[in-house]
C-alpha cells in the first residue's frame, strides 16, 4: 500500500487540545503488541490545531510501513469536555 485517504471532521467545546486528556488521532499500530508506530493525523497541541474542523479529506503515505502488517486505528481521548468526531471513507491505494 502506498497511500491512505480518509475524511475527518471534529468539534470541541474545550479552549485547547491537551495531549493527555483530549485529542484525536489516526494512528498506525503494530497489531502484535498495539504499539503506536506513527500518527497519520493528530490534534497535536504544540501546533495549536483549530477547535473545529469541517469534513476534510486527508492523505497520508504508508510507504514507511512497506512490507509490514499494520493496523490503522482512530483514537479519540475526550476526558475533558466534549469532542465530537466523524471519520469516514478510508481508502488504501496500492
Amino acid at each position: 500500500a502506498k497511500m491512505l485517504t480518509f475524511s475527518i471532521a471534529y468539534s470541541t467545546n474545550a479552549t485547547a487540545f491537551d495531549a493527555t486528556n483530549q485529542f484525536l488521532a489516526v494512528e498506525v499500530r503494530n497489531p502484535a503488541d498495539d504499539t503506536v508506530l506513527g500518527n497519520l493525523f493528530i490534534t497535536d497541541p504544540t501546533t495549536t490545531p483549530p477547535l473545529t474542523l469541517a469534513m476534510t479529506p486527508m492523505t497520508a503515505s504508508l510507504l514507511p510501513y512497506a512490507g509490514q502488517t499494520v493496523r490503522i486505528t482512530v483514537d479519540v481521548q475526550a476526558h475533558l469536555n466534549c469532542l465530537f468526531t466523524v471519520v469516514d471513507d478510508f481508502r488504501v491505494t496500492f
